[in-house]
């Protein structure tokens, strides 16, 4: 399975010629959601203090990347493969943690629909929103399932029953790879409040006018995606 949160996208073509005979599904979500849910993660729920670093953003005159580098060490390497494209003439200010996640996510969605175009019976066997698992659940897990090859009896009601169970909890949650960091035991949802606003898509615009993909909207629907 392809992810957004996830480099193995940008070698995807590397494993299909290992395994040509494995099924492909790639996940994705809208590209403020995923960043949003990024930067809970690395405040650790704190709203507050990522509001504060926002208007930090805003006011500072620092320009040395330094200025960043508490925010910068906390994300994986791999978010910095698409931004550090020297033709994007980004500045060392606006070199920060949303521009990362904004270009990265612009970077593997684009990926991702460029394999599809080049390698379409591979590239994907199945598309599925996250909205789709969190809003649909079973229904659309099931639907993803068949477009695999793969049924799955629910007479059985062993089956039913660890089906239900996959979305009442979140497997993650209470770990460090969690933006929820209070362990859900049961009736697992998704964050109700909203830490992104106009600036942030102020960003993402920006970036959308210097790379020119197609991938040019963070509510982009990739082809025959579940929803």
């Amino acid at each position: 399975m392809y992810k957004i949160k996830s480099h193995a996208i940008t070698f995807a073509k590397v494993m299909t010629e290992a395994h040509p005979e494995a099924k492909n599904l790639f996940m994705y979500r809208n590209g403020m959601k995923m960043v949003e849910s990024s930067i809970r993660l690395n405040y650790g729920g704190c709203k507050k203090d990522y509001h504060a670093w926002v208007k930090a953003m805003k006011t500072t005159r620092k320009t040395k990347r330094e200025y960043y580098e508490e925010n910068l060490d906390l994300m994986p390497e791999f978010y910095f493969i698409f931004g550090d494209d020297p033709k994007l003439e980004t500045s060392c200010r606006d070199a920060h943690q949303v521009y990362y996640y904004m270009t990265f996510w612009q970077g593997a969605m684009q990926t991702a629909l460029d394999l599809h175009r080049e390698d379409p019976e591979h590239f994907f066997h199945a598309v599925i929103n996250y909205r789709a698992l969190a809003d649909r659940k079973e229904e659309a897990y099931l639907e993803m399932m068949e477009k695999l090859g793969v049924t799955l009896d629910l007479d059985d009601t062993e089956n039913r029953e660890a089906l239900a169970k996959v979305f009442r909890k979140d497997s993650q949650s209470g770990t460090v790879i969690s933006s929820h960091k209070k362990e859900e035991k049961e009736n697992w949802k998704p964050h109700a409040d909203v830490w992104l606003g106009e600036w942030e898509r102020g960003i993402f615009e920006n970036i959308f006018k210097r790379t020119k993909l197609e991938i040019n909207d963070p509510a982009f629907v990739f082809p025959n995606t579940i929803f």
